[in-house]
C-alpha cells in the first residue's frame, strides 16, 4: 500500500476513533497527557517560520488574529486533535518563544518528507531525532524537580515518552512492511 494513502487511513481512523473512546478502550475513557506530532506543512504550527523564514499571509491571521506562521488560514488537523483531547495547541519544537511543552511539542514543518530530500531539510528522522533530543532533556529537567504526587508540575510524565516511543516504532514498522 502507498505510505500516503496509510497514513491519510491512520489519520481518518484516528480521527473517528476520538469522539468514541469506548471503541478504543471499551468503556473507558481516553486521557492523554501530551500529544507529539511528526509532519509536513499539513500541521505545522508554526516550525518552518521559526526556523527558516516567516511563511506568506495570511498563515493563521483568520483565526489566531495575527501571523502564526502556519499554511493555513486558521486551525489545522492536529489543533482539533487538541482540541477534542482538550489540551493546549502544540507549540512547534523549533521555535523558542512562547512556547509552552507541558502537554506537548510539535516536529513537524512545512515542505518535510519522509525521506531525505523534499523542501525542507527536516525529514522525518531529523524530527524523531528531536523528539529523542527533546525526550532526553525533558527527563533530565523531570529528574531534577521535586515531584508533588509522583507527578511534575512541568512535563509529563516519563510514561508518556515511553508510550510515544513504541507507538512511533510500531508506526515505523507498518510503513516499512507495505
Amino acid at each position: 500500500m502507498d505510505p500516503v494513502k496509510l497514513l491519510a487511513l491512520v489519520g481518518l481512523l484516528v480521527l473517528g476513533l476520538l469522539g468514541h473512546p469506548t471503541a478504543v478502550h471499551g468503556g473507558r475513557s481516553c486521557k492523554f497527557p501530551a500529544v507529539y506530532n511528526f509532519g509536513d506543512s499539513n500541521s505545522d504550527t508554526g516550525a518552518i517560520s521559526a526556523a527558516l523564514s516567516e511563511v506568506l499571509p495570511p498563515n493563521g491571521e483568520s483565526f489566531f488574529g495575527s501571523p502564526s506562521g502556519r499554511f493555513s488560514d486558521g486551525r489545522l488537523v492536529v489543533d482539533f486533535i487538541a482540541e477534542e483531547l482538550k489540551l493546549p495547541y502544540l507549540s512547534p519544537y523549533l521555535d523558542s518563544l512562547g512556547t509552552d511543552f507541558r502537554h506537548g511539542a510539535n516536529f513537524a514543518t512545512g515542505g518535510s518528507s519522509i525521506r531525505l530530500g523534499g523542501y525542507s531539510p527536516f525529514h522525518l528522522g531529523i524530527q524523531i531525532n528531536q523528539f529523542l533530543r527533546f525526550k532526553s532533556h525533558t527527563t533530565a529537567l523531570y529528574n531534577q524537580l521535586t515531584p508533588i504526587n509522583g507527578q511534575s508540575l512541568l512535563f509529563p510524565l516519563q510514561t508518556a515518552f515511553h508510550h510515544v516511543i513504541i507507538r512511533m516504532i510500531w508506526a515505523s514498522l507498518a510503513l516499512l512492511c507495505y
